[in-house]
């Protein structure tokens, strides 16, 4: 018991002795020198194994203390102490981290009547912030001697972390006024190894490219001539890509312009590019007479903006002794008008959709 407890006394001295020596060294954490080179995923487990051979009479016969440690963020942080003393024949160890996060485990056998050999096993999840593994040996002074060095490269996918349209955050839909000039920047961690990422309009083209950095940018000019512009941050293999459209304040539009309906319908569905479900009404006019009164019909629109379809209740009273109608759907924006033909049909059918 008293043996025991006093390799423990010194098991401890050595670690306060240990940390205030290494102190002079953690803020650094820099080497030239790598024995070996891992590429290990960003939470896999790295593992090392390492067989320590000695032999009777060497430095490190009697006794030796064993640590492994890792630059963590610059900074050298203490994992794994491994003490032997050949006089007890007991090897100490101590687990400076939680069980689930390191696991430290050694055991020793004897070769020949003048050698042992102790393996010694480390395993342990990666993080970004490491960068270099150390396993070292000192006997009974305090001067260490490198065992083995491993330079870590921590690989881990590019992600997009933020759009932003003039300095908001946007994750959806921008409203903007016509001829309104807005920059779009996207911000990113492009990853190890990095990924380029890439700013795109809807079509799929590029606007603006990086691999290096953390943020691209492009100006936008908002304009109701143009498709409804949709902005897409994007790269390949990214676990998250950014997008979002803009939304311009413009006359509403029908995807067709003349359609032909059956005399005994019910319900008619148009698809509609607008900004806003909100209408201001919709109207029916005749277009083939000299009759320019218009009458107020019942409609609703509905969907996600841009895209939304127009349903339109029809009524025989609305649509009889005219042939051709147009249909006017005003918003706050002005007018957009589609003409519709009317014809004799055998047609079950009560609702036609038209996109």
């Amino acid at each position: 018991m008293v043996a025991i407890m006093s390799d423990i006394i010194i098991i401890s001295c050595f670690f306060v002795l240990f940390m205030i020596q290494r102190g002079v060294h953690a803020s650094t954490c820099e080497s030239q020198y790598f024995d070996e080179k891992k590429q290990v995923y960003e939470n896999d487990f790295a593992n090392i194994s390492y067989d320590l051979n000695i032999v009777d009479g060497s430095n490190y016969s009697a006794k030796f203390r064993v640590v492994f440690d890792i630059c963590d963020n610059k900074k050298v942080s203490l994992h794994c102490v491994f003490a032997w003393r050949k006089q007890t024949s007991n090897l100490s160890i101590v687990n400076w981290r939680p069980k689930n996060e390191t696991t430290c485990f050694a055991k020793h056998d004897n070769l020949s009547i003048s050698e042992m050999v102790f393996e010694i096993q480390i395993s342990l999840p990666v993080r970004r912030s490491f960068s270099m593994m150390k396993l070292s040996i000192a006997d009974g002074g305090d001067i260490f001697k490198t065992l083995r060095m491993f330079r870590l490269d921590v690989l881990y996918p590019p992600r997009a972390t933020n759009l932003t349209f003039d300095g908001i955050e946007v994750s959806s839909n921008l409203l903007l006024d016509e001829g309104q000039e807005v920059t779009a920047i996207c911000f990113f961690d492009a990853g190890n190894p990095p990924t380029t990422f890439r700013l795109m309009n809807k079509f799929g083209q590029d606007l603006k490219h990086a691999k290096h950095g953390n943020s691209i940018s492009h100006l936008f000019a908002a304009r109701c001539e143009d498709e409804w512009q949709k902005v897409r941050c994007e790269a390949a293999g990214s676990v998250f890509n950014r997008s979002a459209s803009f939304l311009v304040k413009c006359l509403p539009k029908f995807l067709v312009s003349k359609i032909q309906i059956p005399s005994n319908l019910k319900v008619l569905s148009l698809g509609v590019k607008a900004h806003t479900t909100v209408a201001d009404g919709c109207f029916l006019t005749p277009a083939s007479s000299n009759d320019d009164t218009s009458r107020k019909v019942n409609c609703t629109l509905s969907g996600t903006p841009p895209d939304l379809v127009l349903r339109l209740h029809v009524h025989k009273e609305d649509i009889e002794n005219q042939e051709n109608w147009t249909l006017i759907l005003r918003n706050e924006q002005g007018a957009a008008s589609i003409t519709i033909n009317i014809c004799n049909s055998s047609s079950k059918s009560t609702e036609e959709i038209f996109n």
